[in-house]
């Protein structure tokens, strides 16, 4: 019978964003957790670990009522979109970190501070822009199926319904 339920049991909405950053490169977990404790209202933002803090949020969360589950994932699900996915999951967004990067590197040179930095920034661009664009796909096509509006109202009613 546990194992029963086991198996009919639906991940939560934040269960799903957990499990999608947890498969993403050590740095897009890092990149994403720390542009989006940057824009949460609290003390999140006071943290010096964006990684361990989202995660620490998110199983707070999801111990929460179904409601503030719900409420969270939506949440997330926007300041995601709004702090990285928006920005670097797009080749105009990209374009703009290879400008900025020549930017600076031609300002590194001007100034002679700071060159074999900026160097190295600007020649791993097309890496992370790969990573990046790979990332938001899959950011994407979980936000149209798990992470949609339908998806998790549907996923509260079951557990709503269920108890």
């Amino acid at each position: 019978m546990e194992r029963e339920n086991m198996e009919n049991e639906v991940a939560s909405p934040l269960g799903a964003i957990r499990s999608f950053l947890e498969k993403q490169p050590t740095e897009v977990q890092e990149d994403l957790c720390f542009l989006t404790l940057a824009l949460m209202p609290g003390e999140l933002m006071a943290t010096d670990k964006p990684l361990s803090r989202i995660f620490k949020w998110i199983e707070e969360k999801d111990q929460e009522s179904d409601m503030h589950v719900a409420g969270a994932a939506v949440m997330l699900r926007s300041l995601f979109d709004f702090a990285a996915m928006d920005f670097r999951g797009t080749d105009e967004g990209w374009d703009e970190v290879e400008r900025t990067a020549k930017w600076a590197l031609k300002r590194s040179q001007e100034e002679n501070v700071g060159i074999d930095v900026s160097e190295r920034v600007l020649a791993g661009i097309p890496a992370r822009r790969k990573i990046w664009l790979s990332t938001t796909a899959e950011w994407r096509e979980l936000c149209l199926t798990e992470l949609s509006n339908a998806a998790i109202n549907a996923w509260w009613k079951k557990q709503f319904i269920s108890k």
